[in-house]
């Protein structure tokens, strides 16, 4: 029994010592300063944004901004760069008429890949935009291209 008290002491001692030499949250922690956003204040980045016929392995492929009519399918890929999670959008638009718009998640990344697509139509041909927005409706890209 003697044993078990002392081995005991032992422990509370140990961990007496290792929670005052644990530096608090304020410690830290450093003060926000003007020129260090907080995270109210976290920017959403386009890094890299293209239409294309199609996304292999996470990257787009055969981008573009002019499309013959026999394609069947495009794709807007984005990456993102946010310092917290959060959303954005691809708005597609086919002159000038809101034809899609596409709700993404974006996670706290320098580059998070994600994608939309489109089904095109052989009456589709003309001038497509799609505008890649945040949840402020905030336009971040706007993309350009055209189905002859």
């Amino acid at each position: 029994m003697k044993k078990l008290n002392c081995l005991i002491v032992r422990v509370f001692c140990l961990f007496a010592i290792a929670v005052s030499a644990t530096p608090t949250i304020a410690e830290t922690t450093a003060a926000p300063s003007e020129s260090s956003p907080s995270v109210s204040q976290a920017a959403t980045t386009v890094v890299d944004a293209q239409i294309c016929e199609e996304i292999i392995e996470h990257e787009p492929v055969s981008s573009g901004d002019v499309f013959t009519g026999e394609i069947t399918k495009l794709y807007c890929y984005s990456k993102i760069e946010s310092s917290e999670e959060t959303e954005i959008r691809h708005i597609w638009s086919f002159n000038n008429t809101l034809v899609a718009e596409t709700p993404l998640l974006v996670g706290i990344s320098p580059g998070w890949r994600t994608f939309s697509s489109k089904n095109i139509r052989p009456i589709d041909k003309g001038d497509w935009k799609v505008e890649i927005v945040d949840t402020n409706d905030n336009v971040l890209k706007t993309l350009e291209f055209v189905i002859n």
